[in-house]
């Protein structure tokens, strides 16, 4: 009897420690997923950020202005453009 009682014993400990064992394995692959989604999401808060700074940037007329005369090389009816070439750079 005393035999019985002690492997029915052994095999409930066996059971608990695979199961402890389980819930480990599965403790760790949530962790490592948290640990990419935090990553992930430290990226696109920073791009957010980065798209947030550039809206306040544009959201300026004087700044848009500034920036699509420069792209694209506009002047205003009054003003004169000189394009600078240095004296090394060849033209074909």
């Amino acid at each position: 009897m005393k035999i019985l009682v002690l492997t029915i014993i052994f095999i409930f400990i066996c059971f608990l420690f695979y199961e402890v064992y389980v819930y480990f394995n599965k403790f760790q692959e949530k962790k490592s997923e948290y640990q990419e989604v935090v990553l992930k999401f430290n990226e696109i808060s920073k791009k957010f950020d980065d798209l947030k700074s550039e809206l306040n940037y544009y959201s300026k007329k004087e700044n848009l202005i500034k920036d699509l005369r420069k792209q694209f090389n506009y002047k205003l009816p009054f003003e004169k453009l000189m394009i600078l070439v240095p004296k090394n750079a060849t033209s074909n």
